[in-house]
């Protein structure tokens, strides 16, 4: 090198370079053109790696000529250095590996920046010994290649701790938003479901009030009201219990009931709107009791629904029909 002029420019674009630093590999690739502009080098090879990950090995540059074999001992002589300087304490720092190395024709020049957990070499393979100004120089553009690939892998990691943040916002709002359509559709549906007592309640009110109702009569309305009304203390449990409902767990209380008794009741509920509509309506149960394990008020509440919109849809004074049949293991509802 030229008193070293030519290497004080080289540094010169180097650090002009890195103060506009886009990518790695564009700068890794550009350092390296200016280094073989200044130096009388054969090839640069790098290995670089973050700690906990295996090194990666990079031909930055190499000259015309330089034959596959010299390549290759190039490269493998870069790996050994890699593999001797990192096992170093501390991690790729102090000792001999703060300091250019000179063997074989090679020197490698630690890639390192205190209390970082980036650490590579950079090898030049040059054509003569190198002098001391010569040195002094490469190990200035490497150095400044270090602190430039470390601010990139930071940079990186910030943006990396940012996608994740928000990656995770993205993610709560997409979960806010499904417990928000759940709530809307619990409302609409706990809506309809505390409907559907008032009219069997009302109906047995009114059969109450009327005059001259015999003692049967008015027992089996007390027993109406007394049934829907217990039905409505569910339903306004669900309310009270909304956070667990909206989270999709929905209580069962299992108990052994008569298939029966549920349909009875959710026809008493029904009751009323069919009777408005003019509706013919049939039940037909088996001769033999069907018993289940389920939980009565859920299952009365799919039968209501089941027979709610067979009344909605059906033309007025049209006929209805709901049976049950009992087919091995299971009970069989029909409408």
């Amino acid at each position: 090198m030229d008193n070293g002029r030519p290497g004080l420019r080289q540094l010169y674009e180097i650090s002009k370079l890195l103060t506009r630093f886009e990518s790695a590999a564009r700068t890794v690739s550009t350092v390296a053109q200016l280094l073989a502009q200044a130096l009388p080098l054969r090839s640069i090879v790098l290995m670089l790696a973050t700690k906990g990950r295996a090194p990666i090995q990079i031909v930055a540059w190499h000259a015309e000529g330089v034959s596959d074999d010299g390549l290759g001992a190039a490269k493998g002589h870069a790996e050994a250095s890699y593999e001797y300087l990192a096992g170093l304490e501390p991690f790729g720092a102090g000792g001999a590996a703060a300091q250019a190395r000179e063997s074989d024709g090679f020197i490698v020049l630690p890639l390192v920046v205190e209390h970082s957990a980036i650490f590579g070499i950079v090898q030049l393979d040059s054509a003569v010994r190198l002098e001391e100004p010569d040195l002094l120089f490469a190990n200035a553009a490497v150095n400044q290649l270090a602190v430039a690939l470390d601010r990139a892998a930071a940079i990186e990691g910030r943006q990396a701790a940012a996608d994740a943040i928000a990656t995770r916002a993205g993610e709560r709002r997409e979960v806010s938003e499904a417990t928000r359509r759940r709530y809307e559709e619990f409302l609409a549906m706990l809506a309809h479901e505390l409907r559907n007592p008032l009219a069997p309640i009302v109906y047995a009110v009114r059969s109450l009030q009327l005059p001259g109702t015999d003692p049967a009569a008015r027992r089996r309305s007390t027993d109406i009201i007394e049934r829907q009304v217990k039905r409505l203390a569910r339903l306004i449990d669900d309310l009270v219990d909304v956070a667990r409902v909206v989270s999709g767990k929905i209580n069962f209380h299992r108990e052994r009931i008569l298939v029966s008794s549920v349909v009875e009741t959710a026809v008493e509920t029904v009751h009323p709107l069919m009777e408005e509509r003019g509706h013919d309506f049939a039940v037909s149960l088996p001769p033999e009791p069907i018993w289940l394990q389920a939980d009565a008020t859920r299952l009365e509440q799919v039968v209501v629904n089941l027979l709610t919109n067979a009344a909605k849809y059906t033309h007025d004074g049209g006929r209805i029909e709901l049976t049950v049949q009992q087919a091995e293991d299971q009970a069989v509802l029909r409408i």
